[in-house]
């Protein structure tokens, strides 16, 4: 961040971030470890502390993520992936000390934040949504009651709720 307050071409008065999925989780933590330079961040249908939990690693990684690509193994593929490691059991070992929570972040200052996800996300549960609006600073919210992971519905354009967001980005983000 430090580098774009001396960029000619960016306004470091004015940055924001849009994480989307297991880049929200990164965009939660940016929003809490720098809240002065970043001016809006949004979590969008991420992980901060259960998803990161073996309760719902389990059902999440062998069962549910129906709406994955290829299912609740592709799921797999992709988090042990991110998590440099090989078996269900590392997973199980290894994600919990992403936990925002357990590390104390979500109760420190964070820069304002635009919390969106579906309801019935089988990818980042909607629990984690709540946790990060109990926590810190007031959020701004919008929870799809019928949405799926990142608040997508079947036969609804996903630009609907990418105009919310970028229009959230304007306002916060405005001279």
């Amino acid at each position: 961040m430090t580098r774009l307050a001396t960029r000619t071409d960016v306004d470091g008065l004015r940055v924001g971030a849009w994480g989307r999925s297991f880049g929200a989780y990164w965009t939660a933590k940016l929003a809490h470890v720098e809240p002065v330079r970043l001016k809006a961040a949004v979590f969008h249908g991420g992980n901060v502390h259960y998803g990161f939990q073996e309760e719902w690693l389990r059902p999440a990684l062998t069962r549910n993520a129906a709406n994955y690509v290829l299912g609740p193994a592709s799921l797999f593929d992709s988090r042990s992936f991110v998590l440099g490691v090989k078996t269900l059991e590392d997973v199980f070992r290894v994600a919990p000390q992403l936990s925002l929570k357990d590390s104390g972040l979500l109760d420190t200052p964070s820069a304002p934040i635009l919390i969106v996800n579906g309801k019935l996300d089988d990818q980042a549960p909607i629990a984690d949504s709540y946790l990060l609006m109990e926590h810190g600073a007031p959020k701004e919210v919008r929870i799809v009651p019928d949405g799926g992971h990142m608040g997508v519905k079947a036969g609804v354009n996903p630009d609907a709720l990418a105009t919310v967001i970028v229009e959230w980005l304007k306002r916060r983000l405005s001279p």
